[in-house]
């Protein structure tokens, strides 16, 4: 399908976050652009047009879409992890879903600041 350290969703240009609107433009652009129809003859443009058909087939899918997030979920940032998975996270806990209190994360540039003066 994608080369082999591509995701899905940088099939797409879409961030791991990214809402199903998002993914839903991605991909109507992406398809006119790589549209066969468009490119006679030429097999790359018609490999590229599969793969983002195959790419919004299960992103767009929200059962399927997390399937395949979980086997990414290494390459999610804390932030992005916790946003995206928040409702299961908190199941799984025994958490009601409004917790009294959050947690603030440090950003990724203030990790980066720890991580350097360590």
């Amino acid at each position: 399908m994608a080369r082999e350290n591509s995701t899905l969703y940088s099939v797409l240009g879409v961030s791991l976050v990214a809402p199903a609107c998002e993914i839903r433009a991605a991909y109507r652009r992406l398809a006119r652009q790589w549209h066969p129809d468009r490119h006679r003859g030429d097999d790359l443009a018609k490999r590229r047009f599969q793969q983002i058909q195959e790419a919004y087939e299960v992103l767009i899918d929200s059962r399927r879409r997390e399937t395949y997030d979980l086997k990414l979920v290494h390459l999610l940032d804390v932030e992005d992890y916790l946003a995206r998975f928040k409702e299961l996270i908190l199941t799984a806990s025994g958490l009601d879903m409004q917790p009294a209190r959050t947690q603030h994360l440090p950003s990724s540039d203030h990790r980066q600041l720890l991580l350097t003066a360590a």
